[in-house]
This record gives structure tokens, sequence and C-alpha cells, in this order.
């Protein structure tokens, strides 16, 4: 249904992943480049033998939420050497493979940083390859209309700019999805959870009823839906009741329905689900991102909760073995509202880590538990280290 034509549309404000967005002089305009997208201002101020084409790539509209995937050639124009050293965009939508290619295959690749210990690749004279690029439009708030994405590809050469390429795309969306993946608390094999997920519909003319419709979703899991209005705006809210039947000890899926809205519209709405008996270790190791040398570092945070609601759990000084142990040191915090339940742990290097080896550095904490059952809590660590370059 549709409200009267008296009432005012939203004013969908359009967003990008830049302050601004340069365009280029015509004269660099190409052919996969729409008059007016936004240009390679960047590629024209770099010095960098490393030549793209095309600059700029436009993806067109795409609908919400969805992917694309296209393609950069680049070629090493000079007479020497190129180390890549990092890829990064400037939107987290957008994920990037670099391949060097001869006779049409894949000779050597690599993706952004954190997988090599040195040069992610080496870009000999007269070399040429391409970079795969993948565009995901799923995590967009519904005032996104437009996405332009920054490519950057740090070199190893002496130069003030790297060399960028640009990729845009407008975004058609009927729905958001919020969260865009339902996470359930890690849960024992004796208890039940729900969490809900928002579809909230763009068109605020739009109102209920849509007569949403389950379509599938996995044994063990309950979906009930429900059309509201929140905030003026039609929203089809799915709860998802997640227990004992699902697969352990790590169970992901998605829930299904069919949302009337503006035609037929299929939701699909991923999750995932730890079922446990007891004990929940959340990432399941300390994993530093990849850090500079000799600068204090911290590796992201893990969660420890005991599920069993008769008791409770403590937890004694931690012990590291393993690689730079003498400049690690262990925190335990207890979660407010839930002591002896739930416990954060934070692995920092105040004084930094050393340069790592061709495995990283490596190694485990040890914490000893008051459960029989868990006497002793055995957490590995990870960690790579760079020498950055000097500018």
């Amino acid at each position: 249904m549709r409200l009267p034509c008296a009432l005012a549309l939203l004013a969908l404000s359009l967003s990008a992943c830049t302050d601004s967005k340069p365009v280029p002089p015509k004269s660099a305009q190409g052919p996969h480049q729409p008059q007016g997208a936004p240009g390679p201002a960047s590629q024209a101020r770099s010095d960098s033998a490393l030549v793209f084409d095309p600059v700029v790539r436009d993806l067109g509209t795409l609908e919400w939420p969805g992917r694309a995937q296209t393609t950069y050639r680049f070629r090493n124009a000079g007479s020497k050497p190129i180390e890549v050293l990092d890829m990064h965009a400037s939107c987290g939508c957008t994920a990037m493979r670099m391949n060097i290619t001869k006779d049409g295959a894949v000779v050597r690749s690599a993706r952004g940083k954190g997988e090599s210990l040195g040069p992610l690749l080496v870009v000999q004279p007269g070399e040429e390859g391409e970079i795969d690029v993948t565009f995901d439009s799923q995590g967009f708030g519904i005032e996104v209309k437009e996405k332009l994405s920054i490519l950057t590809i740090v070199t190893s050469e002496p130069i003030k700019e790297p060399p960028r390429v640009f990729l845009n795309a407008k975004i058609d969306q009927a729905y958001q999805l919020h969260p865009t993946q339902v996470a359930f608390e890690p849960m024992s094999t004796k208890e039940e959870q729900t969490q809900t997920a928002e579809v909230l519909v763009v068109d605020p003319t739009l109102y209920p009823p849509f007569g949403s419709k389950l379509v599938s979703a996995p044994p063990g899991m309950k979906v009930q839906l429900e059309e509201v209005l929140k905030g003026g705006r039609a929203v089809i809210l799915v709860h998802m009741t997640a227990g004992p039947g699902l697969k352990r000890p790590f169970f992901t899926g998605e829930v299904v329905i069919d949302a009337d809205i503006a035609g037929p519209r299929t939701v699909k709405i991923p999750f995932g689900a730890q079922i446990t008996d007891e004990l929940s270790v959340v990432p399941g190791i300390f994993h530093f991102q990849v850090v500079e040398i000799d600068r204090p570092a911290e590796a992201i945070p893990v969660r420890v909760r005991f599920l069993d609601p008769g008791r409770s759990m403590t937890l004694s000084k931690a012990t590291i073995e393993g690689d730079a142990a003498d400049r690690l040191a262990v925190s335990v915090a207890p979660v407010a509202g839930k002591e002896g339940r739930e416990f954060l742990l934070t692995l920092r290097a105040e004084r930094g880590l050393p340069e790592s080896g061709p495995n990283g550095l490596r190694g485990t904490v040890r914490i000893p538990t008051s459960i029989a059952e868990y006497p002793e809590l055995r957490i590995e660590y990870r960690a790579v280290t760079r020498r950055l370059p000097q500018r």
C-alpha cells in the first residue's frame, strides 16, 4: 500500500567513501569512464612506472545487497623492478587481488596487507598483470545511493604520490537489513536464544501489511515475522530463535523470507551461532594485525564465557611461552555484571615486537582456571611484524 501523495518523500543523501569526488579533465576520460565520473586526479600526479588501464571503472547500478567484479590491467613501464608493499581501498566494500600474468596465465598473486612478511609482489620491468576487484554493497545504509572507492597501490618507488585507480557504483536499494549478519552470543546446548533482524523498507510511502512469509530456515531455528511501523518507517522484524537443535560446535546458515516490497523481494539473513557445552573462547587465538617493528602493539581481545548457569569461574595469573614472550603481558578483566561468567583477555606488547621470521611470531598463553573440567586455558598467539619503508 502507499500513503497519499501529499506526504513528503524522504530525501536520500548521496554518500561516498571520500569527502569529494575528483573530476578528471576530458582528455583523461576513456571508454570505461562515463562523463562526469570520479577521475584519476591522483594517478595523474603519481610518477609511478606502474601504469594502469583503465584508471576508472563504473559498475553502473547494482541491486542491494549485491556484489560485482571488475579488473584493472597494469604494466611496469619502467626499467627497474617495482616492489608492491601494500594495497588498500578507501571503502571496506572493496576487496582486491593482484596477479602477475604471462601468456594469459597467473604466475604470481597476492592480496592486501598481511599475507607476506616482505613485499606482496615484485613486478619486473615489462611485466604485466591485473588487479581483480570485488565490490560488495551489503554493509551500506539506506542513505547510500552512490559509492566512490579509491584503490591505492603502495610501492617501493621514491615518489610522493602512489598510483591509484577508481571504482564507482550506484546502489538501488528496496530495503536495508540491520544487522547485515546476525551473531548469536555463545550458548550452551541447554538453552535457547533469540536475536532479531530488522528489514527497514527504504520507500517511505510503503507501509504494512506486506504479507511477508518465511521461505526457509535451518532445522533447530524458529522464526517469527512481525510487520510494524518504527519511527514512521515500515520495518519487518525477523525474530530468530536458536536452540539445542542446531549442530555443534559452530553453526552458520541463513533465514530466507519473501517480503512483498515494491514487488516480490527475497531477503536472505545470514547468521552464526556457537553451540557449546560450557566454555566459549572467541576468537580462539590472539591475533596481532601486521605491526611495525618495536612499536607498541595489541592483539585482538579474546572473550571467555563460562556458560554453566549454576557455577562461576575464576582465572589465575597467565604465563606466556614462545617468541618474544618477555615483551608480552596479559590482562584479565571481568565483564561488568557478568563476574565469574565472562572475561575479556588482552595481550599487549608495550615495548613492541621484534622482527618476525618467515613463519611470524608464535606462542601460547596459559591461564589456570578454577573449573576442574577446564583446569587451564591455552590460547595461541600469532604476529607478523614489518619494517615500514622510509619515505
